[in-house]
Protein backbone atom coordinates (compact mmCIF):
# COMPACT_ATOMS: atom_id res chain seq x y z
CA UNK A 1 0.00 0.00 0.00
CA UNK A 2 1.33 3.40 -0.99
CA UNK A 3 2.02 5.89 1.79
CA UNK A 4 0.76 9.42 1.21
CA UNK A 5 3.00 12.29 2.27
CA UNK A 6 1.68 15.74 3.19
CA UNK A 7 2.71 19.33 2.65
CA UNK A 8 0.94 22.03 4.67
CA UNK A 9 0.33 25.54 3.37
CA UNK A 10 -1.02 28.70 4.99
CA UNK A 11 -1.78 31.66 2.73
CA UNK A 12 1.07 31.41 0.22
CA UNK A 13 3.67 29.90 2.57
CA UNK A 14 4.90 26.30 2.85
CA UNK A 15 4.87 25.42 6.56
CA UNK A 16 7.54 23.55 8.52
CA UNK A 17 7.99 22.22 12.02
CA UNK A 18 10.54 23.71 14.44
CA UNK A 19 13.34 21.66 12.84
CA UNK A 20 12.60 22.85 9.30
CA UNK A 21 10.84 19.67 8.16
CA UNK A 22 8.18 20.43 5.54
CA UNK A 23 7.30 16.99 4.09
CA UNK A 24 5.34 14.87 6.54
CA UNK A 25 4.39 11.19 6.50
CA UNK A 26 1.52 11.78 8.92
CA UNK A 27 -1.63 13.86 8.63
CA UNK A 28 -1.38 16.41 11.45
CA UNK A 29 -4.72 18.17 10.97
CA UNK A 30 -8.41 17.38 11.01
CA UNK A 31 -10.67 17.80 8.00
CA UNK A 32 -12.37 20.92 9.35
CA UNK A 33 -9.01 22.73 9.45
CA UNK A 34 -8.42 22.16 5.73
CA UNK A 35 -9.63 24.71 3.20
CA UNK A 36 -8.48 22.91 0.05
CA UNK A 37 -6.56 19.80 -1.01
CA UNK A 38 -4.32 19.46 -4.07
CA UNK A 39 -2.46 16.46 -5.44
CA UNK A 40 1.11 17.70 -5.42
CA UNK A 41 3.18 14.89 -6.87
CA UNK A 42 3.22 14.31 -10.63
CA UNK A 43 4.39 10.74 -10.00
CA UNK A 44 1.49 8.42 -9.04
CA UNK A 45 3.85 6.02 -7.26
CA UNK A 46 4.79 8.81 -4.79
CA UNK A 47 1.48 10.36 -3.69
CA UNK A 48 1.81 13.75 -1.97
CA UNK A 49 -1.11 15.94 -0.93
CA UNK A 50 -0.92 19.67 -0.30
CA UNK A 51 -3.33 20.74 2.43
CA UNK A 52 -4.28 24.42 2.52
CA UNK A 53 -4.99 25.44 6.12
CA UNK A 54 -6.95 28.29 7.69
CA UNK A 55 -4.53 28.82 10.57
CA UNK A 56 -1.30 27.59 12.20
CA UNK A 57 -1.93 24.44 14.22
CA UNK A 58 -0.11 21.49 15.80
CA UNK A 59 3.32 23.10 15.96
CA UNK A 60 3.49 24.07 12.29
CA UNK A 61 5.38 27.31 11.64
CA UNK A 62 5.89 29.75 8.77
CA UNK A 63 9.11 31.48 9.87
CA UNK A 64 11.71 28.71 10.26
CA UNK A 65 12.99 28.47 6.67
CA UNK A 66 12.46 30.56 3.56
CA UNK A 67 11.56 28.92 0.27
CA UNK A 68 15.05 29.59 -1.09
CA UNK A 69 16.58 27.87 1.94
CA UNK A 70 14.34 24.84 1.40
CA UNK A 71 15.28 24.68 -2.28
CA UNK A 72 19.02 24.95 -1.66
CA UNK A 73 20.59 21.56 -2.21
CA UNK A 74 17.28 19.81 -2.93
CA UNK A 75 17.33 16.88 -5.35
CA UNK A 76 15.16 16.90 -8.48
CA UNK A 77 12.11 15.25 -6.90
CA UNK A 78 12.15 17.44 -3.78
CA UNK A 79 12.77 20.57 -5.86
CA UNK A 80 9.77 19.77 -8.05
CA UNK A 81 7.53 19.19 -5.04
CA UNK A 82 8.57 22.46 -3.39
CA UNK A 83 8.30 24.43 -6.61
CA UNK A 84 4.83 23.06 -7.33
CA UNK A 85 3.71 23.62 -3.74
CA UNK A 86 4.91 27.24 -3.82
CA UNK A 87 3.17 27.95 -7.12
CA UNK A 88 -0.10 26.28 -6.13
CA UNK A 89 -0.10 27.98 -2.73
CA UNK A 90 0.31 31.40 -4.32
CA UNK A 91 -2.40 30.67 -6.89
CA UNK A 92 -4.79 29.40 -4.19
CA UNK A 93 -4.18 32.51 -2.09
CA UNK A 94 -4.23 35.18 -4.82
CA UNK A 95 -6.99 33.94 -7.13
CA UNK A 96 -10.13 33.95 -5.01
CA UNK A 97 -12.57 35.93 -7.17
CA UNK A 98 -13.73 35.75 -10.75
CA UNK A 99 -11.93 38.41 -12.85
CA UNK A 100 -15.00 38.68 -15.10
CA UNK A 101 -17.87 39.18 -12.64
CA UNK A 102 -16.27 39.33 -9.16
CA UNK A 103 -18.00 36.23 -7.76
CA UNK A 104 -16.03 34.04 -5.37
CA UNK A 105 -14.33 31.08 -7.05
CA UNK A 106 -14.70 27.45 -6.01
CA UNK A 107 -12.50 24.43 -6.72
CA UNK A 108 -13.32 22.57 -9.91
CA UNK A 109 -14.48 19.02 -9.25
CA UNK A 110 -12.12 17.36 -11.77
CA UNK A 111 -9.53 19.80 -13.13
CA UNK A 112 -6.75 21.67 -11.37
CA UNK A 113 -8.75 24.86 -11.70
CA UNK A 114 -11.16 27.22 -9.97
CA UNK A 115 -14.62 27.83 -11.31
CA UNK A 116 -17.01 30.76 -11.07
CA UNK A 117 -20.45 29.56 -10.03
CA UNK A 118 -22.04 32.64 -11.58
CA UNK A 119 -20.60 32.96 -15.10
CA UNK A 120 -18.77 29.63 -15.41
CA UNK A 121 -15.30 31.09 -16.09
CA UNK A 122 -12.46 28.68 -15.32
CA UNK A 123 -9.18 29.90 -13.82
CA UNK A 124 -6.13 27.67 -14.08
CA UNK A 125 -2.82 28.17 -12.25
CA UNK A 126 -1.01 31.04 -13.93
CA UNK A 127 2.43 30.65 -15.50
CA UNK A 128 4.46 33.62 -16.68
CA UNK A 129 7.24 32.61 -19.11
CA UNK A 130 10.64 34.16 -18.51
CA UNK A 131 14.24 33.71 -19.61
CA UNK A 132 17.37 33.22 -17.55
CA UNK A 133 20.59 33.37 -19.53
CA UNK A 134 24.30 32.88 -19.15
CA UNK A 135 25.96 35.40 -21.46
CA UNK A 136 29.55 34.35 -22.06
CA UNK A 137 32.65 34.99 -24.13
CA UNK A 138 35.00 32.03 -23.81
CA UNK A 139 35.87 31.67 -20.13
CA UNK A 140 34.18 34.97 -19.23
CA UNK A 141 30.51 35.54 -18.39
CA UNK A 142 28.27 38.47 -17.54
CA UNK A 143 26.68 38.56 -14.07
CA UNK A 144 24.53 41.21 -12.39
CA UNK A 145 23.88 42.39 -8.85
CA UNK A 146 20.21 43.08 -8.12
CA UNK A 147 18.80 45.71 -5.78
CA UNK A 148 17.56 43.03 -3.37
CA UNK A 149 20.76 40.94 -3.38
CA UNK A 150 23.00 40.63 -0.36
CA UNK A 151 26.37 42.41 -0.82
CA UNK A 152 28.87 40.58 -2.99
CA UNK A 153 26.36 38.24 -4.66
CA UNK A 154 26.04 38.28 -8.46
CA UNK A 155 23.75 36.20 -10.67
CA UNK A 156 23.02 35.39 -14.28
CA UNK A 157 20.61 37.81 -15.96
CA UNK A 158 16.90 37.08 -16.22
CA UNK A 159 13.64 38.72 -17.22
CA UNK A 160 10.04 38.10 -18.26
CA UNK A 161 9.00 37.44 -21.85
CA UNK A 162 6.68 40.22 -22.99
CA UNK A 163 3.37 39.54 -24.74
CA UNK A 164 4.03 38.59 -28.38
CA UNK A 165 7.78 38.34 -27.83
CA UNK A 166 9.98 35.34 -28.60
CA UNK A 167 12.40 33.92 -26.06
CA UNK A 168 15.31 34.91 -28.31
CA UNK A 169 14.13 38.52 -28.46
CA UNK A 170 13.64 38.58 -24.69
CA UNK A 171 17.24 37.49 -24.15
CA UNK A 172 18.57 40.25 -26.37
CA UNK A 173 16.27 42.87 -24.81
CA UNK A 174 17.17 41.96 -21.24
CA UNK A 175 20.90 41.89 -21.93
CA UNK A 176 20.81 45.18 -23.84
CA UNK A 177 18.16 46.84 -21.68
CA UNK A 178 18.47 50.63 -21.48
CA UNK A 179 21.82 50.76 -23.27
CA UNK A 180 21.73 54.58 -23.60
CA UNK A 181 24.92 55.84 -25.23
CA UNK A 182 27.18 52.97 -24.24
CA UNK A 183 25.96 50.50 -26.84
CA UNK A 184 24.59 52.98 -29.39
CA UNK A 185 22.83 51.28 -32.30
CA UNK A 186 24.49 48.13 -33.58
CA UNK A 187 23.18 46.81 -36.86
CA UNK A 188 24.56 43.36 -36.06
CA UNK A 189 22.98 41.85 -32.98
CA UNK A 190 25.72 41.55 -30.34
CA UNK A 191 24.02 38.55 -28.70
CA UNK A 192 23.78 35.13 -30.32
CA UNK A 193 22.09 32.10 -28.81
CA UNK A 194 23.85 28.84 -28.08
CA UNK A 195 22.23 25.91 -26.24
CA UNK A 196 18.50 26.56 -26.34
CA UNK A 197 16.21 25.97 -24.59
CA UNK A 198 16.19 24.32 -21.19
CA UNK A 199 12.80 24.40 -19.48
CA UNK A 200 13.25 24.63 -15.73
CA UNK A 201 11.19 23.66 -12.75
CA UNK A 202 11.23 26.82 -10.68
CA UNK A 203 10.43 27.74 -7.10
CA UNK A 204 9.35 31.33 -7.67
CA UNK A 205 5.55 31.59 -7.89
CA UNK A 206 3.97 31.82 -11.35
CA UNK A 207 7.34 31.73 -13.20
CA UNK A 208 8.31 29.29 -15.95
CA UNK A 209 11.91 30.07 -16.93
CA UNK A 210 13.64 29.05 -20.14
CA UNK A 211 17.37 28.57 -19.56
CA UNK A 212 19.52 29.81 -22.45
CA UNK A 213 23.23 30.05 -23.15
CA UNK A 214 24.13 33.19 -25.12
CA UNK A 215 27.41 34.49 -26.48
CA UNK A 216 28.70 38.03 -26.86
CA UNK A 217 31.98 39.91 -27.13
CA UNK A 218 33.14 41.36 -23.81
CA UNK A 219 33.79 44.72 -25.49
CA UNK A 220 30.08 44.99 -26.35
CA UNK A 221 28.87 44.38 -22.81
CA UNK A 222 29.02 47.98 -21.59
CA UNK A 223 25.63 48.18 -19.95
CA UNK A 224 23.91 50.76 -17.80
CA UNK A 225 21.98 49.23 -14.91
CA UNK A 226 18.33 49.94 -14.21
CA UNK A 227 16.98 46.82 -12.57
CA UNK A 228 20.54 45.98 -11.49
CA UNK A 229 22.87 48.07 -9.37
CA UNK A 230 26.02 46.81 -11.09
CA UNK A 231 27.36 44.36 -13.64
CA UNK A 232 30.48 42.26 -13.51
CA UNK A 233 32.32 40.29 -16.18
CA UNK A 234 33.74 37.26 -14.37
CA UNK A 235 36.26 34.63 -15.37
CA UNK A 236 35.26 31.02 -14.82
CA UNK A 237 38.39 30.41 -12.77
CA UNK A 238 37.15 32.75 -10.02
CA UNK A 239 33.55 31.49 -9.82
CA UNK A 240 32.36 28.93 -7.31
CA UNK A 241 29.00 27.16 -6.96
CA UNK A 242 26.51 28.41 -4.40
CA UNK A 243 25.48 24.83 -3.55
Amino acid sequence: MQTTNYVYVLNNMVLTDSEGRWLFTENLVSQEDVRAVYELSLQPEYPVQMLVLDSLINGLQNDVLTLRQMLAGADDRVFQLLARASQLATWQHDHCFCPRCGTGLIQHEKDLAKECGNCGLLQYPRLSPCVIMLVSDGDYCLLGHGHNFVPGVYSTLAGFIEVGETAEAAVAREVLKRPESALKMYVIFPVSLGRFPILLCWGLPQNMPVGISAFSRKSWLMLSGFMLTSYRICQRLFLYPVF
